[in-house]
């Protein structure tokens, strides 16, 4: 891991003249709305947006581009960000630098919280290594229970990559440098599992955020007054103008009072924070029971998972499909761990679901709101997303109106007029129940399913599991096992590998 670091080099159009004030502003007046929405704000996965403060350097806030506050159910997170058109990440590159240097005494603070409150980048322009490599490092150190457990995979060869190990080691000689001293391991990974760098698209032409946003603000309004919902953005990209200015900050209530005096008749929004919680608790239990690993082994399939994010942008329903054990529940959890990285995301599964409908699910989980005033309060992510794992195992009819209850309410929130942003549907399903899935899954309101197939293992990937696990070297010349090897999440393999079934044989992306 000693080789230089690997630079991202993006050229911006908007580097000189007016166009950055204005990016932050629509920065500004997008978190703005999220207060006004009592949204979950992006790169918090929990949490409803409350304050939104400008530039608070005079506070001892090193990113003092924003803060945003947002409630939990019980306390308060806190995310900071400083807000860059486009940015390197070299070695050498002063911006970077100093936006690392605030991070890290955001991260050194004493009223910083590891666990809960984040720090970041946004970013106007951006780079498919900053998604497909960057980001994944990101979530692997959310993801990961300890920081043995997240150097373990970084240091490994073909579970990480070199981009991915050279982006650790830049941020390690970052660190060290303003310690003034070699900093350990767990505090690399408490840093990185509380960074986040996150997007706009705010500088390029058929914005998909300008597009949301405008949408979204839509349900603070007045059915008849809907059509003035690009007013009341610009009317919010106005106030973070000034709160820029100012040193300013503003709360819910006051946003509000202010909006109504300049004559925005806004409707009240609705306190999601319970449901919200309720249902990442039995989202947190639905991936708990989705192992990752294969005999604490964990492969490197960020191709298939960058692909699939990709997917999600522009499919409203997506499938997972493969035959049984080629991993599909694990790359359907490596989707959520990525989505939480920016935003929250509903996670339910098949054995897990009852009916009748979404109203008596509901009921199970002792949620008060209306599903359409929680998709609302969670859709501020790129990719506003509800992922099923193992749809194909939903048997009962009431369990499946749920699922269609819930395609339908997608559906009735579009998430941009241009059909640029909008919900998606994500699940797992073994290969051979696709025919008998769509014979019940009710399609027509987002369109035809995608699938994609997650492969079985390679000869590679076989070869990479044995040498980590000795026990299994002895069984790869035998080709009658081959399709066992090439499977090791099947319960029948399970079983047959390791008959006393303490060792876990599920793989991870």
């Amino acid at each position: 891991m000693g080789e230089a670091p690997q630079r991202v080099n993006v050229a911006s159009p908007y580097s000189t003249g007016g166009g950055g004030s204005d990016f932050e502003r629509r920065v500004g007046g997008y978190y703005l709305a999220m207060a006004l929405l009592r949204s979950i704000p992006r790169g918090q996965e929990a949490g409803l947006t409350r304050e939104v403060k400008f530039q608070r350097l005079y506070e001892g806030e090193p990113l003092d581009d924003l803060i945003i506050h947002s409630e939990l159910p019980v306390g308060e997170a806190k995310l900071a960000l400083q807000i860059k058109h486009d940015l390197t990440f070299g070695k050498a590159n002063e911006v970077f630098d100093e936006v690392m240097r605030a991070s890290w005494k955001t991260f050194r603070s004493p009223k910083f919280s590891v666990g809960i409150d984040r720090f970041g980048i946004v970013l106007g322009l951006y780079s498919k290594m900053l998604d497909e490599h960057y980001q994944s490092v990101l979530t692997w150190a959310r993801s990961s229970a300890n920081a043995a457990d997240f150097f373990a995979r970084i240091s490994t060869g073909g579970l990480s990559n070199r981009t991915q190990q050279r982006f650790v080691d830049l941020v390690r000689l970052k660190l060290d440098s303003y310690a003034g001293r070699s900093v350990s391991n767990d505090e690399l990974w408490n840093f990185l599992r509380s960074m986040v760098i996150l997007h706009f698209d705010f500088q390029q032409t058929g914005s998909r955020d300008q597009a949301y946003i405008i949408e979204i603000l839509g349900y603070s309004l007045p059915p008849e007054k809907k059509n003035e919902s690009a007013s009341l953005f610009s009317q919010l990209t106005t106030y973070a103008a000034e709160g820029n200015r100012t040193a300013g900050s503003f709360e819910t209530s006051g946003l509000i009072q202010r909006l109504q005096a300049d004559g925005f008749p806004l409707s009240p929004a609705p306190d999601c924070r319970r449901d919200l919680e309720l249902l990442y608790e039995h989202g947190r239990f639905v991936l708990r029971d989705i192992r990752t690993d294969i005999g604490n082994f964990v492969l490197n399939r960020t191709a298939i998972v960058a692909d699939v994010r990709e997917k999600m942008l522009d499919i409203q329903l997506l499938e997972l499909v493969g035959p049984p054990g080629a991993g599909k529940s694990a790359i359907l959890k490596a989707l959520v761990e990525s989505q939480q990285g920016e935003g929250t995301a509903i996670v339910l599964a098949g054995d897990r679901i009852v009916g009748p409908g979404w109203e008596g699910f509901a009921r199970h989980l002792q949620l008060t709101q209306r599903l359409r005033n929680i998709l609302l309060a969670v859709s501020s992510a790129p990719r506003p997303c509800i992922f099923i794992d193992g749809i194909d195992r939903i048997v009962e009819p009431g369990a499946r109106k749920v699922v269609n209850d819930l395609l339908r309410s997608m559906a009735e929130i579009p998430l941009s007029q241009d059909g640029s942003r909008q919900w998606t549907l994500v699940v797992s399903a073994r290969e051979e129940q696709i025919q008998e899935l769509h014979t019940w899954l009710d399609w027509r309101a987002t369109g035809r399913p995608e699938a994609v197939r997650i492969p079985e293992l390679t000869l590679e990937e076989v070869a990479l599991i044995a040498e980590q696990s000795p026990r299994l070297r002895p069984l790869l010349p035998l080709t009658k096992l081959e399709p066992i090897l090439k499977n090791p999440s099947a319960k029948s393999c399970k079983s047959r590998l390791h008959p006393a079934g303490t060792l876990p044989i599920v793989h991870r992306p």
